[in-house]
């Protein structure tokens, strides 16, 4: 009898806690149901404003992320590295914005061999060249943006021999020829990194001279897009200028 009283009372206290905690927990349970209700609106509305992702771009987007973490750690290493060492131009072609300047673009043989390079395994055995360097500085400088700038050439002027610098005993230089085109603001910023610049290394660069003209309409390509005003073409010619010690 004392065990049927005790089940009784028991019944009733879970009966009154019942009453007592579960408007609150349904309550509870029923706004957590409409926020993951209205959060599924949401996301909906989204998906039709934006589209659904495109998992091609996004595993592009990480190749080209993963591709920049690489370039900067191999930078970085060269730059605090033993002795100093500047990059080599190899490393630079193949980590370039500009498709034409790496491996397989319509520069990077030339370019490559202007700096007496077969392939990239070379400069592990040999120290770097005035031409190579010459040439890795322009186009570390340059970092020539897809479709906004196009690299149409780069070139060493005179097999890339070492002149005398006028006026200032000891240094030397080497010249070469560049030739962009794109639109003009696009071009101007470019231009401005063919300049002396604090902290870069050696060699340090000089714009000599460059020539401006027009592109016709026929040849202005399928990247009008892209730009701000209508194309233009820029031949310059770069100094590459060294300091007394570098050079045979």
């Amino acid at each position: 009898m004392k065990l049927a009283v005790l089940l009784v009372l028991l019944l009733l206290a879970s009966i009154v806690a019942f009453g007592l905690w579960a408007p609150a927990i349904l309550a509870a349970r029923d706004q957590a149901h409409a926020d993951l209700l209205e959060r599924e609106r949401d996301l909906q509305r989204m998906e039709a404003e934006l589209g659904r992702p495109d998992p091609a771009l996004r595993d592009a987007l990480l190749a080209e992320h993963a591709a920049l973490e690489a370039s900067v750690a191999r930078r970085s290493q060269a730059l605090a590295g033993d002795g100093g060492h500047p990059l080599r131009l190899p490393d630079l072609l193949r980590d370039s914005r500009c498709a034409a300047l790496r491996p397989g673009g319509s520069l990077h043989s030339t370019v490559m061999a202007q700096a007496g390079l077969v392939d990239a395994t070379d400069p592990p055995g040999q120290a770097a060249t005035p031409a190579e360097l010459a040439l890795a500085r322009v186009v570390e400088a340059l970092a020539v943006a897809p479709g906004a700038v196009t690299l149409d050439a780069l070139e060493l002027r005179g097999g890339g021999q070492l002149l005398a610098v006028r006026d200032v005993p000891g240094f030397r230089r080497i010249e070469l020829q560049v030739a962009l085109s794109g639109a003009l603001p696009d071009l101007l910023d470019t231009l401005e990194r063919l300049a002396p610049a604090a902290g870069a290394g050696g060699p340090q660069l000089a714009l000599q001279d460059l020539a401006l003209r027009r592109i016709e309409p026929t040849r202005w390509g399928e990247n009008l897009h892209l730009l701000e005003t209508p194309p233009v073409r820029v031949s310059a010619t770069v100094d590459a200028i060294f300091p007394p010690e570098v050079g045979p």
